[in-house]
């Protein structure tokens, strides 16, 4: 969604990145929307960089 804040990439362990993306909470279908959507299309190429993603996570770091 345009209102999405993005927090990152950032350097993580091993050679791989993290980035946070935060919207408020009214729009949190949206962006589990958008996310689902870009998955399938990473999917549908097969990229070949492997992509987790996290709703709401306990942790963030």
């Amino acid at each position: 969604p345009a209102d999405a804040d993005v927090l990152g990439p950032v350097p993580a362990e091993e050679g791989r990145e993290r980035m946070l993306v935060r919207v408020p909470r009214a729009r949190a279908a949206a962006l589990a929307e958008a996310l689902h959507s870009a998955a399938g299309a990473r999917a549908a190429r097969k990229a070949a960089d492997p992509v987790r993603l996290q709703v709401d996570p306990l942790s963030l770091f």
